[in-house]
């Protein structure tokens, strides 16, 4: 076998990894150009292994910096939607909060729509009634829903103008600028009734 068919088999075993076998060994030995050879195929195969372990371990550095980055922008992503989501619930809570407190002050509001406001102290408790009560000088106001059966009401002491009351169905003196009134409010915060209180002094 000459040199030629010999540099074929130092070639694949020096690439390989592999040990030569006894008639390579035997051939290296009495062949100093194939043994330059094999030293030679040797170092390179040594280099191209450092080569792809260090390609290799470059992309698992890569590839966990990849993952840590992803961890990083999900977590960031996820704490944006966490804080959207309480952003929401803080503006709904908010909302029903303001929308009860306006409900809670509506009947205050319509009466001070009238010339006269009431002043503190002069609303009475909260009653149930089904209907307005006319036996005490209560006129009910025209065109008002009647009382819902069990519907709570307030009864609010105030100043109204005599053409108010004359809208009402309810004949004053013209001359006087403001009476003072009794005004029922159900809870809807409109008025259903009104009775005059003739020269009651607040």
């Amino acid at each position: 076998m000459d040199c030629r068919n010999w540099i074929v088999e130092v070639v694949e075993s020096a690439r390989a990894g592999l040990q030569p076998d006894a008639q390579l060994q035997k051939h290296l030995r009495e062949c100093p150009r194939c043994t330059d050879r094999w030293d030679d195929e040797q170092r390179l195969s040594a280099e191209l292994r450092t080569m792809r372990d260090a390609a290799s371990s470059r992309s698992e550095v890569r590839r966990e910096a990849i993952m840590r980055e992803f961890e990083l922008a999900h977590g960031t992503v996820m704490r944006r939607s966490v804080k959207l989501a309480f952003s929401i619930a803080a503006i709904l809570l908010l909302t029903l909060a303001l929308g009860q407190v306006w409900r809670n002050h509506r009947p205050a509001d319509t009466i001070a729509q009238n010339p006269g406001s009431s002043a503190p102290g002069n609303e009475f408790e909260a009653s149930v009634l089904t209907n307005v009560p006319e036996d005490d000088d209560f006129i009910a106001v025209p065109y008002a829903p009647p009382l819902a059966p069990g519907e709570f009401i307030r009864v609010v002491r105030t100043q109204l103008r005599p053409n108010a009351l004359a809208r009402m169905g309810i004949y004053v003196d013209a001359s006087l600028s403001e009476m003072p009134a009794d005004v029922v409010i159900g809870e809807d915060g409109f008025p259903r009734a009104v009775r005059v209180l003739g020269d009651i002094q607040f």
